[in-house]
């Protein structure tokens, strides 16, 4: 039997297939029809010659799989590249203040009413805030906790003998933040940094 004969039969034999699964779904579909038991024929009793329902007419060839290797040794490349989940502490250093001009904070500085939490990055929280356009500069303190009116009134105090003027500040108690009129950036870190933090 020729191949063209063989595809033929077999379009056939699909569509008979077909069209008699679309009759089943109908006839059991229905409660009355279903009692009746109607006899739905098999496809195969229709005397096709074909090779088989459902047979293959070809074997799938084999999978041709290229081998591997699973090698730890280059993942050390690989984590050089990767960013770390977690910030890791600083390297201890022979002198401060480093070339850079970070200073770690001091023990000594837990003694106090408050304290100024560093960013997780081990700088301090100290920030040039602009607003209406540019025209207004505040400067910025966050994390401060404990008594932050202390805190404002020692920082003041500092800045007002510093700059010969008066200073206005705004304390914002529930999110521990502090600002400042102007821009006090060195003022306010020399400060923070002589206290300890």
């Amino acid at each position: 039997m020729s191949l063209r004969v063989i595809c033929r039969n077999a379009k056939h034999l699909q569509t008979i297939r077909r069209s008699t699964m679309q009759l089943q779904t109908r006839l059991c579909s229905t409660p009355r029809i279903k009692d009746f038991g109607i006899h739905i024929p098999d496809p195969r009793s229709l005397g096709l010659n074909t090779p088989g329902m459902g047979e293959k007419l070809f074997e799938d060839p084999e999978p041709t799989l290229t081998g591997y290797e699973e090698s730890t040794e280059e993942w050390k490349f690989v984590e050089r590249i990767l960013s770390k989940e977690v910030v890791p502490p600083p390297p201890e250093h022979a002198s401060y203040p480093t070339p850079s001009g970070w200073v770690p904070p001091k023990e000594s500085s837990k003694s106090l009413p408050y304290y100024v939490r560093r960013t997780r990055f081990h700088q301090l929280p100290i920030y040039l805030e602009t607003l209406n356009g540019g025209n207004r500069k505040m400067t910025l303190v966050k994390k401060v906790n404990g008594d932050v009116w202390a805190f404002e009134a020692e920082l003041r105090k500092y800045l007002e003998e510093k700059t010969g003027s008066r200073i206005y500040t705004q304390v914002d108690e529930v999110c521990c933040k502090l600002r400042v009129r102007g821009i006090h950036l060195e003022d306010i870190a020399k400060f923070v940094l002589d206290k300890g933090f």
